[in-house]
C-alpha cells in the first residue's frame, strides 16, 4: 500500500511541475504580445 502511495505521490508532483511548467510557458506567451503592443513601461 505504501508503494501505491509513493508512486502515486511521484506522479502527482510529476503532473504538478508539467502543469505549472506548461501554464508559465502559455502565460508568457499570451503575455508577450500584449507588452509589444502596448508597453506599460
Amino acid at each position: 500500500m505504501s508503494v501505491i502511495l509513493s508512486q502515486a505521490k511521484n506522479i502527482n508532483s510529476s503532473f504538478f511541475f508539467f502543469v505549472l511548467t506548461f501554464g508559465h510557458a502559455f502565460f508568457l506567451k499570451l503575455e508577450h504580445p500584449v507588452n509589444t503592443a502596448a508597453p506599460v513601461h
